[in-house]
């Protein structure tokens, strides 16, 4: 009893000194503040340090946990692998799919994670889920009507909500022969908000994942320290491409934040290939099956994105055995995990080309004799007839090499009214965006130093990724085009992180200026942090858009027509019918075609309303 009332005295003396040496410490702060003319840049720095450092430490401890990784990533590919398996069954879409997706994804987390507290991965679940549904919300409120999305993106999403099933339905040419990941998720949203809208905030999901897998990768450098990890892991999920997407139906964003979190992975997963200590074997055993399931999953959704999914997936795989072989030797250890990647990259594809994606891989292959007809399309002799890219720039262009085209469009913007790209200086001027491949002057002015920088790299690892990034560029024919090669991003940021980590970890600094280094990587990411000015660039045009549309429609008699300009009927019906649904979250009475006296009010070039 005497003891228990020693230990209760000791725990409230305890306290109370815990309690007033808070209260010195804040009266110290609010002395500090109450007399400016006592204050520095350093005791500033002193003061908030501590605080600034203990933030950081959580932030990267909450970034570190698997169960959050577990719960980001597995969120898009179980509910897509639901949506493709309702088809692939002939049960069709219905509104079933969303919410058994969501207990699926539960269940998959819970299955992975079985050794956490269940209030731990359930507080997981709804914050991530609250989160995403404000990232919805404010979707909804944003008008797309970019030219893609008007055309194929919006006519697949209605013909999957009409029933049409392209596993059973052979198709001559429609956006279902390309594949459909992204409408298939879409489409599961549209059935339950009845805003099309809303689902442009799919493509968050995917940034947060590349967010903490980069991350992930970045930490496993040791001469890198928690402010810079941070920073390039942002740099590199930050994506213009991706950030852009957040606010429209284009694919692009979801496919380049899968497959740089799919790069990671299988980085972080070869270079984990020395021997582990016995003590650990048990807990490495379950990050090991972990990877197994990121990896495969990461791959099936990358393959059904797009086309292009299948291509950079496999050059990347490679990269990632290069780098592997380059980290750790040719050891017996390391063979193992190499075996097992070629395993895990297998098995994903079969089932990500063979079964979820049998449309349209095998669709295509059996009705057209090419998997990717839709983008490369053959003559029944088998010469080639039409390909996407060929209609992005002047013939001319098209005439030179890759390599010259991308160099070309690195320094070029699009003129206005044309196709011809225009030239445009390094550090010129910020633009907001630029489909050519350099994302504008101050992007080409950062590839330029980092250029420099690559120069002073003595890490074979290093050359093995940056050289995999490039032939992940170059083995398409739209390596000048940001859009459909947004990798090109990658391409500074991964000289960074090599080059800091490099002139971190060496006794000898191979940059021949001192603190040269440093103050270069600050400036290089100062001219990276261009995407939030593309975010609110769009943002704004999508919400003024929907602004006057929604202003027309309280006018009452104003309606909806066709597009004349679309070349197929299924998207003048699609675009039709998709407005005047009012899946946008406006709907507009319909309306076959305008009259010629009739009032005409052109809402965007994409967009153009009639009052007969």
């Amino acid at each position: 009893m005497k003891n228990s009332r020693m230990g209760q005295r000791r725990q409230n003396v305890s306290s109370r000194s815990f309690v007033s040496s808070l209260l010195q410490a804040g009266k110290k702060v609010a002395n500090q503040v109450v007399k400016p003319d006592k204050l520095s840049a350093r005791r500033i720095v002193a003061i908030v340090s501590p605080f600034a450092d203990a933030f950081f430490a959580k932030l990267e401890k909450i970034i570190g946990d698997d169960l959050l990784l577990s719960v980001a990533l597995l969120f898009l590919p179980v509910i897509y692998m639901l949506a493709a398996l309702s088809l692939i069954t002939n049960i069709g879409l219905g509104k079933w799919v969303l919410p058994t997706g969501l207990l699926l994804w539960a269940a998959s987390v819970i299955s992975l994670h079985r050794e956490e507290r269940w209030q731990k991965i359930v507080a997981h679940l709804l914050l991530f889920l609250g989160v995403f549904a404000l990232f919805a919300l404010v979707a909804s409120q944003m008008l797309d009507i970019h030219w893609d999305s008007r055309t194929y993106h919006y006519a697949a999403v209605q013909m999957l909500l009409d029933g049409v099933n392209p596993f059973y339905e052979p198709l001559n040419w429609s956006p279902l022969a390309y594949p459909t990941a992204y409408w298939l998720l879409s489409s599961s949203m549209v059935l339950w908000t009845n805003s099309i809208e809303a689902s442009s905030a799919l493509t968050a999901p995917a940034i947060l994942v590349a967010f903490i897998c980069s991350w992930r990768f970045i930490a496993s450098f040791k001469g890198i320290n928690r402010t810079w990890r941070l920073l390039l892991a942002v740099l590199l999920a930050a994506n213009p491409i991706a950030i852009w997407t957040l606010i429209t139906h284009h694919v692009d964003g979801m496919l380049v934040s899968t497959m740089l979190s799919s790069f990671m992975l299988m980085l972080l997963f070869v270079s984990q290939g020395k021997k582990t200590p016995q003590t650990l074997q048990k807990a490495q055993r379950t990050k090991t099956r972990r990877y197994y399931i990121h990896i495969a999953i990461s791959l099936i959704l990358l393959i059904n994105i797009k086309f292009t999914g299948l291509v950079f997936g496999a050059i990347l795989g490679l990269t990632a055995l290069a780098y592997g072989i380059a980290v750790n030797g040719n050891s017996k250890q390391t063979r193992g995990r190499l075996r097992q990647l070629v395993g895990i990259g297998t098995i994903a594809s079969m089932l990500a080309v063979i079964f979820f994606g049998f449309f349209p891989y095998a669709t295509n292959t059996i009705h057209k004799k090419n998997p990717f007809h839709s983008v490369n399309r053959y003559d029944e002799q088998g010469n080639k007839v039409s390909n996407v890219v060929q209609i992005l720039l002047e013939p001319e262009f098209h005439d030179r090499s890759y390599y010259e085209k991308w160099w070309i469009s690195l320094f070029s913007k699009n003129k206005k009214n044309s196709r011809d790209p225009a030239p445009l200086p390094p550090f010129s001027s910020i633009i907001p965006f630029s489909f050519l491949s350099g994302f504008g002057s101050i992007f080409s002015g950062a590839m330029l130093l980092c250029l420099t920088l690559v120069l002073f790299i003595r890490n074979k690892a290093a050359w093995i990724i940056i050289s995999g990034v490039f032939a992940s560029i170059f083995i398409t024919e739209a390596g000048f085009y940001s859009r459909l090669t947004p990798q090109n991003w990658w391409i500074p940021i991964m000289i960074l992180v090599f080059f800091l980590a490099q002139e971190g970890k060496a006794k000898r600094k191979f940059f021949p200026i001192p603190k040269a280094p440093k103050i270069m990587a600050v400036f290089i990411s100062i001219c990276l942090l261009q995407p939030p000015s593309i975010f609110l660039h769009f943002a704004k045009e999508a919400i003024i858009v929907k602004g006057k549309v929604t202003s027309l429609q309280k006018q009452g008699g104003w309606y909806v027509t066709k597009d004349k300009d679309l070349q197929h009927e299924y998207q003048r019906i699609a675009f039709f019918r998709y407005y005047a649904s009012g899946l946008t979250g406006v709907r507009l009475p319909e309306l076959e075609e305008c009259p010629e006296n009739a009032q005409q009010q052109k809402v965007h070039h994409g967009l153009t309303l009639c009052r007969p």
